[in-house]
Formats: C-alpha cells, sequence, structure tokens
C-alpha cells in the first residue's frame, strides 16, 4: 500500500488520488473524475442512500467538473468521496490529514 503526500492547495485531493492509482501527471484527473463519474452514475441508488438529501447532485456536479481550475464549490471533499474512489478502484482509501486541513 502506497502513501501518497501532497501540497495542500485547491487541487489537493484529486492530485493525491491521482498519485494513488497511478496517473499522475498534470492531466491524469480528468481520467479520475471519468471514473469516479461513472462510478457514481453506475450505483446512484447506492449512493443516493450514502449521501444526505441532495448532496449525491452536489458530489455529482463537482465530479462532472473538467476545467482545469475548479471553483471551491467543485473542490473535492476526501470524505464525501472516499467511499467513491475505494469502491471504483477496489483499493482501501483513508484521508490523514493535519489539524486545520479542511480538504
Amino acid at each position: 500500500m502506497n502513501s501518497v503526500n501532497v501540497q495542500p492547495h485547491e487541487n489537493c485531493g484529486f492530485r493525491a488520488i491521482t498519485d494513488a492509482v497511478g496517473y499522475g501527471g498534470d492531466e491524469g484527473w480528468r481520467q479520475l473524475l471519468l471514473e469516479l463519474f461513472e462510478e457514481l452514475v453506475r450505483n446512484e441508488a447506492m449512493y443516493r442512500n450514502v449521501f444526505q438529501h441532495d448532496e449525491y447532485g452536489r458530489v455529482r456536479d463537482a465530479i462532472n467538473f473538467y476545467n482545469s481550475f475548479a471553483e471551491k464549490d467543485y473542490w473535492l471533499s476526501l470524505l464525501e468521496m472516499r467511499l467513491i474512489v475505494a469502491n471504483c478502484y477496489k483499493l482501501p482509501f483513508a484521508v490523514l490529514a493535519k489539524e486545520g486541513v479542511t480538504a
């Protein structure tokens, strides 16, 4: 099992996951988003039960955003995404962060 330490900034969540699954590089996040979006849509009923109220729609919209710079509304929440990532890549996924880190 690998661990990834990325610098905190607006893309750190996606960068950590792309590095962990072996995509790396500057464009790996696009492939990652496509695969996570497909996982979310393919298992919509399950994820609607996981997320409260309309969180499913918000997460779906954030994953389905492909511009190179994302406004804060489209930032990845690792706490929300951990189940989607684990199911999509069939890998354990844990989030370890210093206190005060919000990404």
